[in-house]
């Protein structure tokens, strides 16, 4: 009894009030907010009453339709430009770190491409050690300066080391108390390109591939008819005699048994 009683008053005191429609609540927004609570104060008194014409009375009230409408209209309303606001935010601050990004990166780069190979390739290992953190403005300078960089030091290599003598400082580099991680790597992407290169220009100067070849066999020749098996064995493993070899062989030629007519 007592809560229906309460549930009365409470739909007592809604339509006691004068009749404001949604223009009003839009306008007299802080109206609409106490509105909204003394709609929800008569929506609850009426479901603790148990009293379904209160409740459907509430419900279809048109004062309290307005000003819930004015009220969540106005909260979705600030949610939005609070959303905007802070999308706003974010693009400055990307901006922001994109440029300073940029700026680092020029500044890594200039720095990375001037100092000495071993330097840069410590500096490669440090940042293959944190492969799994965000990439830094020097590590993706580095990562793609990495190409031009050992092609250059390469370059460096096959104009200081001829033919045998490269493969000689490879071997240094790549066994024993001389041991290098890097110039071992880079001297044998060095002797790559050195056959590669050599290989090639016997192809494409057949008449140099034919003197070197019959050089190669003469010598070969020579020594074995004399018997000197190793030394024989020993003249065409030179470089001139191995990539010849190697030229020659393209040709469907093999060994050195026979010179090039």
């Amino acid at each position: 009894m007592h809560r229906n009683v309460v549930a009365l008053l409470a739909l007592a005191s809604l339509t006691a009030c004068s009749k404001h429609d949604l223009p009003y609540y839009q306008d007299n927004l802080d109206a609409a907010a106490s509105k909204v609570e003394e709609c929800e104060t008569a929506m609850k008194a009426a479901f603790m009453a148990k009293d379904e014409d209160n409740i459907k009375a509430v419900l279809q009230d048109p004062e309290c339709r307005a000003a819930d409408k004015a009220h969540k209209d106005h909260k979705n309303a600030l949610a939005a430009q609070k959303a905007k606001l802070q999308e706003e935010e974010l693009r400055r601050k990307k901006a922001e770190d994109e440029k300073a990004y940029a700026a680092q990166y020029a500044e890594h780069k200039q720095s990375l491409e001037s100092m000495p190979i071993t330097d840069f390739h410590r500096i490669q290992q440090e940042c293959l050690k944190n492969w799994s953190a965000p990439i830094t403005a020097q590590c993706k300078a580095a990562k793609e300066l990495k190409e031009s960089r050992h092609a250059a030091e390469v370059s460096v290599l096959l104009e200081k080391y001829k033919e045998d003598a490269l493969t000689s400082f490879a071997d240094k580099q790549c066994h024993g108390m001389d041991y290098n991680e890097l110039y071992c790597e880079l001297s044998h992407s060095a002797i790559n390109k050195q056959r590669e290169d050599q290989i090639a220009y016997y192809l494409s100067n057949r008449d140099g591939l034919k003197m070197v070849f019959n050089q190669c066999h003469e010598k070969y020749l020579t020594l074995r008819k004399s018997q000197k098996w190793k030394e024989a064995r020993e003249a065409v493993e030179t470089f001139p005699c191995r990539m010849v070899s190697k030229a020659a062989q393209k040709l469907r030629i093999f060994g050195f048994n026979q010179p090039i007519g």
